[in-house]
Parts: C-alpha cells; sequence; structure tokens
C-alpha cells in the first residue's frame, strides 16, 4: 500500500517541478514559523496549510494527466475543466496564504 503511494509521490514530483517550489516554499515557511517561534498550534496550521496546497497540486497533475490521456487535440471542454481544475489550486492557495498571514497576526501581535 506505502510502496505506491510512495511511487506515486515520486512520480508526481517528476511530473510537476511546481511541487518543489511548493516545497521550497513550505520549508521557508515552516523557518519563519520555528525562528518566530509559533505556538504548537500555529506550527500544525501551518504545516495543514502547506500540504493542502501540495494535495491540491497533485489533484490538479491528476486531472490534466487524464485529459491528456483522454484527447491531445485542442478540446474546448478539456480547456475548460484543466482551466477548472487550476482555478481549484489558485483558490486554495489564496486561502492557505491568507490563514498564514492570520496565524502570523496571532503569532507576533496576538490578534
Amino acid at each position: 500500500m506505502f510502496k505506491e503511494a510512495i511511487r506515486g509521490l515520486r512520480l508526481a514530483i517528476v511530473h510537476n517541478n511546481k511541487l518543489i517550489l511548493f516545497a521550497a516554499v513550505g520549508a521557508v515557511l515552516m523557518q519563519i514559523a520555528k525562528t518566530i517561534n509559533f505556538s504548537p498550534t500555529g506550527m500544525y496550521a501551518t504545516y495543514i496549510c502547506i500540504m493542502i496546497v501540495f494535495s491540491a497540486e497533485m489533484l490538479n497533475d491528476v486531472v490534466e494527466l487524464i485529459c491528456n490521456k483522454i484527447t491531445k487535440e485542442t478540446d474546448e471542454d478539456i480547456k475548460n475543466i484543466k482551466d477548472i481544475s487550476a482555478g481549484v489550486v489558485l483558490v486554495i492557495s489564496i486561502m492557505a496564504a491568507f490563514l498564514y498571514m492570520m496565524i502570523l497576526g496571532i503569532e507576533l501581535y496576538g490578534i
């Protein structure tokens, strides 16, 4: 079970270089949280936000791979599906950034 999951994670990282960027940004955010001495709850919330964005991008990859398997030709429906999937990643990323800023405000200023 875990063997296939780890293989899938490797394939996702090889297929999508953005995942490496997301992991690097996540590492920087976690380092900032550690440096500022976030509470355990703040650290957990930060980690969850990072992993949600990472997971959303992986799911977007799956949608794109399936669409490309269906047809490589230009198709308006396939384009719309891919755009909607990318839009989901954008919405989740914005939400995660907003949550991180809220956590940062709480940790720094007790807001």
